[in-house]
């Protein structure tokens, strides 16, 4: 029965060009290195903003029934997509892991086999849910609360991060996207109940899986740095990018008391883009 039903949401995801892609019309539009940098700074200075005003001017409301609805809607939406990314690119990365050949053809994917298998075709939606994701954060601001530090870098770095993943055809782009869709079905499931009035055991376990999500995939992606001839340098410049995004804020995060270190508000801007300079003067950046 399961089988049957999953067999129906199977999507043919092969794509070998980029005007083969879903809504391949944006692709021009967003695969130029300006339309992250700008996107993820107007993100920034606009959180930044509204969060003084509503810090200042507002008292945290719920935002009423039709943003009640609209949320549960936002969070169906992002957890359908998130299964749906998580059940094709599993198989592909069990099809990989599966194949003969020589492992290391297989874990870089030299041929592209994989890639045009459905990581882009997958990947390339991935990148572009993390520009919707940004309502997340809106939805937070419009009920006059103050999003944390944690939720601003993370939506500002991972438009950057993803593109850097798809613009270069990075191998071993399926942990960010594979481990990542996982999380958040569960996470957008955990919402949707939670925006419902239910209140689930488990969130506790769902922060613990985000950090084990980081520290496996960090550990499972350093590999690809130390295999030969695994990745150019844009390839590598990717890589090394997504591993100083997803590390830095994740040590000051503690699980057992619940507690952030890292700085509120206005500051989020100052430390991002220190952090987004130092990384981008890289000598291996070179795009």
């Amino acid at each position: 029965m399961a089988s049957r039903i999953f067999s129906k949401l199977w999507i043919d995801s092969w794509v070998s060009r980029p005007r083969d892609l879903p809504l391949a019309n944006l692709y021009a539009q967003l695969i130029p290195v300006s339309a992250p940098l700008l996107t993820s700074c107007a993100y920034l200075v606009v959180v930044a903003l509204w969060s003084h005003v509503n810090r200042r001017q507002q008292k945290p409301h719920s935002g009423g029934p039709f943003l009640k609805a609209f949320v549960v809607l936002h969070n169906l939406a992002l957890m359908v997509f998130s299964l749906l990314t998580f059940y094709h690119t599993a198989a592909i990365l069990y099809q990989s892991l599966t194949d003969s050949g020589p492992f290391q053809g297989r874990w870089c994917d030299v041929t592209g086999k994989y890639w045009k298998s459905g990581f882009f075709y997958w990947g390339w939606l991935f990148y572009l849910s993390k520009y919707y994701e940004l309502l997340d954060t809106v939805i937070i601001l419009i009920k006059g609360r103050t999003p944390s530090f944690l939720q601003s870098y993370h939506h500002a770095g991972a438009i950057i991060g993803m593109w850097f993943l798809i613009a270069n055809a990075t191998p071993g782009a399926w942990i960010f996207i594979t481990f990542n869709s996982f999380i958040h079905t569960i996470m957008y499931t955990y919402y949707i109940f939670a925006t419902l009035g239910y209140r689930l055991p488990g969130k506790k376990y769902i922060t613990y899986m985000q950090i084990t999500q980081f520290i496996v995939g960090c550990t499972v992606t350093t590999g690809y740095l130390y295999f030969p001839n695994c990745a150019n340098p844009h390839q590598l410049a990717s890589i090394i990018f997504n591993l100083a995004y997803v590390t830095p804020p994740h040590l000051f995060v503690c699980p057992v008391c619940s507690c952030n270190l890292l700085p509120q508000g206005e500051d989020s801007i100052s430390l991002f883009l220190l952090w987004f300079l130092l990384y981008f003067s890289l000598d291996s950046f070179s795009l």
